[in-house]
């Protein structure tokens, strides 16, 4: 899905949104914000071998300019592996679905909407339903600002 694709979904539902719910609306991430997973970015050479894997926070700032040799690999970020919530940001979540209802809430990550099934069970199993789901898949910051400005 392109940017442009997914930014006109977006739209649609904020629009749509808007007729039922209160102004206040909530976006948060998922890996680091909501849960630490055992998801790792794979990094291997452009002959295909395996150099070394890497968490979700040290790929934030890795210097992926600087090694053009590296290919990326993020199949572990199609499930959610291990999770373990982090309980001050679910708690808010939970507070705010209960304030607000689940129209009040997304989730926007920078997995891929392959995850989302993923995602969905890991919430449900922390007792939170119906809130919408958004799989970037793109890491970016930038990107994810935007989809995010666009909820708020």
């Amino acid at each position: 899905m392109k940017l442009n694709e997914l930014r006109q979904i977006i739209r649609f539902h904020i629009q749509e949104r808007s007729k039922t719910r209160s102004s206040v609306h909530r976006v948060f991430d998922f890996d680091d914000t909501l849960v630490f997973t055992d998801s790792k970015v794979h990094i291997k050479s452009k002959d295909g071998a395996y150099k070394k894997s890497i968490t979700p926070a040290e790929y934030a700032v890795y210097k992926k300019d600087s090694h053009d040799d590296e290919e990326f690999d993020y199949s572990d970020f199609k499930s959610v592996i291990n999770p373990r919530n982090i309980k001050w940001t679910i708690d808010i979540l939970k507070n705010t679905i209960s304030k607000r209802g689940p129209s009040s809430v997304t989730i926007l990550t920078a997995r891929s909407s392959e995850a989302e099934p993923a995602i969905r069970n890991f919430l449900e199993s922390q007792g939170i339903f119906g809130i919408e789901i958004v799989g970037l898949g793109d890491s970016d910051p930038l990107k994810k600002a935007e989809i995010g400005r666009a909820h708020v």
